[in-house]
């Protein structure tokens, strides 16, 4: 009977460390998960540091042409509504009434760029 309650002990102790052993496992398994997760989060969060200065440069230079782009709309806008404007009292009758009022014709806007009436060179040769 001592070799029949030993045969049971032994067979205890092995399902014991069996068990013991697949919980280790799981446990290594889920641990490796979670790092892995949180590497991830380093990551993005470095990913994303890393990306936001270059969306804030991104943004300056389509400002900066925006910005452009709107002055010249405007220019534009302006010239078309003094062309409408000087069209309109030079006809007759408008012409004796602005005259009468004191209007008279309005300037153009011109931007005057120094060497704008001339190309600029371009040299290849170097």
């Amino acid at each position: 009977m001592a070799t029949r309650e030993r045969r049971w002990g032994y067979a205890v102790v092995l399902l014991v460390v069996l068990a013991a052993g697949c919980g280790y496992n799981t446990i290594q398994t889920y641990d490796e998960q979670v790092n892995a997760a949180a590497s991830q989060i380093k990551v993005q969060l470095q990913r994303r540091a890393d990306l936001v200065p270059n969306l804030v440069e991104t943004v300056k230079g389509y400002a900066k042409q925006e910005q452009t782009i709107f002055t010249a709309v405007a220019r534009q806008d302006y010239n078309e509504a003094v062309n409408r404007y000087n069209a309109y009292i030079r006809r007759f009758p408008q012409v004796l009434t602005a005259k009468l009022l004191g209007k008279g014709p309005r300037e153009y806007f011109e931007l005057q760029t120094p060497g704008a009436a001339q190309a600029p060179k371009v040299d290849f040769s170097k």
